[in-house]
């Protein structure tokens, strides 16, 4: 029998054959726990995602509408294959969801806007600082133009019609969400 045979026990092999399988135990160990299978299968979901985004609904992707702006929920029903109710189920879904987001929205812009009036109230102004003030206000603004534009999708959905942002500013009608 060979001196350095590998299938003997450790305690039998020479001293170079132990270490070189050592070596190839610790060079190999990293590459036997790649997960090569999960990693393929999520490449593969992530393909079917984007060409799942890239193909459009059948009819467009948006709502059909009279001439008058408003929804025409029978032929938007048919065009994504619904029934009438459900597509109104679907809306006021979408109504309530916008309706929460806006509140949301609304109230992280106040509350980011009170954390920078504290910092520029509480921190000496020096060249940076004022950079960096200026530089924090767009994103407060953020969250306002957001609440804003999903109040406007809520109010458009509510009146079933396609409002302008000027209309749903000068309504008569509820203005906050609901």
């Amino acid at each position: 029998m060979p001196e350095n045979d590998e299938r003997l026990g450790p305690a039998k092999m020479t001293r170079p054959a132990r270490l070189w399988r050592a070596t190839k135990t610790i060079a190999s160990s990293p590459l036997s726990l790649f997960p090569k299978e999960e990693i393929r299968r999520g490449a593969d979901l992530i393909g079917e995602l984007i060409d799942d985004m890239k193909r459009r609904p059948p009819g467009g992707g948006s709502l059909r509408l009279h001439q008058d702006r408003s929804f025409d929920v029978p032929a938007s029903a048919d065009q994504y294959g619904l029934s009438c109710a459900q597509l109104e189920n679907a809306l006021s879904r979408w109504r309530r969801g916008a309706a929460i987001f806006a509140y949301i929205a609304f109230g992280l812009g106040w509350v980011f806007f009170a954390g920078w009036i504290y910092r520029l109230a509480t921190i000496p102004w020096t060249g940076g600082f004022v950079i960096t003030a200026v530089e924090f206000l767009p994103f407060v603004l953020v969250f306002f133009l957001q609440a804003f534009k999903s109040a406007l999708q809520n109010f458009q959905i509510r009146t079933r019609r396609l409002a302008t942002p000027g209309e749903y500013l000068r309504t008569r009608d509820d203005f906050w969400p609901s």
